[in-house]
């Protein structure tokens, strides 16, 4: 079998040796792993926890636009989004499944990096990838990860009561303002190997948000030693899944505009390029922070009180008193965003 070369398309290399490609990166270490890829099937071990059980996709054109992303950052993306919902559950991942659909003009170094991207993800945050389908596309990359964990004590969302005040893990906005950045720039940035940009405005105020958008570092909410009545990862804005909380909760919410946590790459970025702060932070998505529902005050670095649960009505209380209604404002599928 001839060794691939960076450039080699893969519709030349074949399904057999990106699968070996794929083995050789991928071994397993899991004592809890029966049998992993080459399989018709992986087998787990599974201990006495709840079983968690979660799958994200991502589709060309829908979720990214291949000349904004490295291969590199549309694997490591994909792996912590797919991460994050089990994360919202107080569960820690464990285990992956990954689906690939890959165009046949890719070339295997391509391969390669997606690969990469997708493996310092899992090492980083100790899942162990154990099998998936490997397919041939004639135009866009679909990639699709099912992660499955483990919990002693899940928190879902409709559990939050009247009286919880609501905590945020960190800013939301930082992802959709560096999104826009990206489109400006118009190019992939090669940041996980430490490119920078000439730009008017400082690198500094700009490295963060692209990273918090192409390369997310995720939150542990099982860590934080606090009470948790429920959670949501806030992952399609703020509003939106503050409201998918609330409807599932049967409850309302009040939120304090004041108390909305804000960096100050997000004010630069914002006021240079002539963007909605508010926007961002309202209804921008994939910051993969999370939104807690706790009966206790929780004095916490890092952890913001943006508000409470109330019996009805979802409002914000503007910085100069006033109250407004929220709407459920954030990225959904089948309608115009």
């Amino acid at each position: 079998m001839v060794q691939p070369k960076g450039h080699s398309p893969l519709k030349i290399i074949g399904e057999l040796q990106l699968i070996e490609a794929i083995r050789k990166r991928f071994k397993l270490s899991d004592e809890s792993v029966l049998v992993g890829i080459g399989d018709d099937a992986s087998c787990i071990k599974v201990s006495q926890d709840n079983l968690i059980v979660t799958t994200d996709t991502m589709t060309e054109g829908v979720h990214f636009l291949r000349h904004l992303f490295t291969p590199y950052q549309i694997g490591y993306k994909l792996t912590t989004s797919s991460l994050s919902d089990v994360y919202a559950m107080n569960g820690i991942p464990r285990w992956a499944v990954l689906s690939l659909s890959l165009p046949e003009d890719w070339s295997f170094g391509e391969f390669e990096m997606l690969l990469q991207g997708i493996e310092d993800a899992t090492m980083n945050y100790g899942i162990s990838l154990v099998g998936g389908d490997l397919s041939a596309s004639k135009k866009a990359l679909t990639l699709s990860m099912t992660v499955l964990g483990t919990a002693t004590d899940i928190v879902r969302r409709d559990t939050a009561k009247v009286g919880d005040r609501l905590y945020l893990t960190g800013p939301v906005g930082e992802a959709a303002l560096g999104l826009q950045v990206l489109k400006r720039i118009n190019r992939s940035v090669d940041i996980e190997r430490g490119e920078k940009l000439p730009t008017e405005l400082p690198w500094e105020y700009i490295e963060p948000l692209l990273r918090r958008f192409l390369l997310p570092d995720l939150i542990n909410p099982a860590e934080l030693e606090v009470p948790k009545n429920a959670m949501i990862d806030v992952s399609d804005g703020l509003f939106l899944d503050l409201y998918r909380l609330c409807r599932e909760s049967i409850t309302g919410a009040r939120i304090y505009e004041e108390r909305l946590p804000v960096t100050g790459p997000m004010k630069r970025a914002s006021e240079y390029f002539g963007l909605s702060l508010e926007k961002a932070i309202f209804s921008g998505g994939e910051d993969y922070q999370y939104l807690i529902a706790s009966p206790v005050e929780i004095t916490l670095e890092g952890l913001h009180m943006i508000g409470e649960v109330v019996e009805e009505e979802i409002t914000i209380v503007r910085k100069d008193g006033s109250i407004e209604p929220i709407q459920p404002e954030g990225y959904q599928h089948f309608v115009d965003n």
